[in-house]
This record gives structure tokens, C-alpha cells and sequence, in this order.
């Protein structure tokens, strides 16, 4: 049905589940590889996967470096990878140890779970 994992993970997988996804048209034309990202870190957190997340990991670290305008900086998002900070609080709660050095992920998330 899907010819790779950027179209499996991305809107129209979504869409043929009855998903909403609304907010993609804010996302930029690279929205494949935030998706691909994204379905790797998960599948490693559900897989308990460490290596699966870091990769996923790595991928949203290098979407966000290649995305985010940090010379205008108005968002949270500019300064802080949200997803990644969320991901591994995620990961960390169902008892995996994870750990991400970035300068976009603040240190004190080793002290949020």
C-alpha cells in the first residue's frame, strides 16, 4: 500500500485511519521525515527498543536543527525540540534508559520522571 516509511507515517496513513490531521498544512513540505521520525521513537518506546528510539531520536534532533528559525526564535519550539522532550519523558516513564544530549532538549529532563 505504502511504498516507504515517510508515506506510511505520513498524512495519508493518518487520514485512512479517520485520523484529524488539521494541523499538517502548518507543518513544513518535509512532513515525511517529522512522521518517519516520530514512528521510530514510538515504536521503540512500544517495542522497548533503545536503538529504534535513539534513531528516531536522532532523526526529530536533525528535523528540528533543519526546520526551526532560531534567528526570529517566538516559540517555545524555536528553543526547546518538544517532541523529543516529551518522547523521552515517555520512554523513561514505561522504564527505558534513555538519554539525549542536545542543546534542544534541556538538561533538567533527567529530573522529569
Amino acid at each position: 500500500m505504502y511504498d516507504t516509511l515517510e508515506e506510511e507515517a505520513g498524512p495519508q496513513f493518518l487520514e485512512d485511519r479517520g485520523l484529524e490531521v488539521e494541523y499538517l498544512d502548518e507543518l513544513p513540505d518535509d512532513h515525511p521525515e517529522y512522521f518517519g521520525a516520530l514512528w521510530h521513537a514510538l515504536t521503540g518506546i512500544v517495542d522497548r527498543d533503545e536503538q529504534a528510539f535513539e534513531d528516531g531520536i536522532a532523526q526529530f534532533l536533525e528535523w528540528h536543527d533543519d526546520n526551526v528559525d532560531f534567528e526570529n526564535k517566538t516559540s517555545a519550539d524555536d528553543l526547546v525540540c518538544l517532541p523529543v522532550l516529551t518522547l523521552v519523558v515517555l520512554a523513561r516513564r514505561d522504564g527505558m534508559d534513555v538519554s539525549v544530549d542536545s542543546p534542544y532538549v534541556p538538561d533538567c529532563v533527567d529530573d522529569l520522571v
